[in-house]
């Protein structure tokens, strides 16, 4: 199948467009509630899994590190993550998620869920065909 430019165009576009839309809808929300940004909720995603240092986070996530860093201050500020030695070389420090991160993490997590859902149960029965589009697409080739 040969894919037009227009689709290629209406693709990307859409694909923005998704982006700002879930951004401009979660952010007053977690900014209110929990005065993060969605960006900072997905880093704390992240900062609970592991501990990770933030060169290692930057370049997981694909952002320049300065953008992290800012990022990183305001989540530390609010004392939902903190700096703490590396254990396996105390010249570094690596990232953890406090026991306040943790519960704003699990409330973050509930709301951004329920807004998405709100948004996926319009779609009713394209929910499924568009479900699998985007795992096709997102696959690591």
């Amino acid at each position: 199948m040969q894919v037009l430019q227009k689709d290629i165009h209406r693709f990307m576009s859409g694909f923005w467009q998704i982006r700002q839309n879930l951004a401009k809808q979660l952010n007053p929300k977690l900014k209110e509630k929990y005065n993060i940004s969605l960006a900072e909720h997905f880093l704390l995603e992240h900062i609970a899994t592991s501990n990770i240092k933030p060169s290692e986070l930057a370049k997981t996530l694909q952002i320049p590190a300065h953008s992290i860093s800012k990022k990183l201050e305001s989540l530390e500020s609010l004392k939902l993550i903190e700096r703490t030695l590396d254990p396996n070389d105390a010249r570094k420090r690596v990232l953890t998620i406090t026991t306040k991160g943790k519960k704003i993490l699990k409330e973050t997590t509930g709301l951004i869920r329920k807004e998405v859902g709100d948004i996926l149960a319009k779609l009713e029965e394209r929910l499924e065909p568009f479900l699998i589009a985007l795992e096709t697409i997102g696959e690591d080739k």
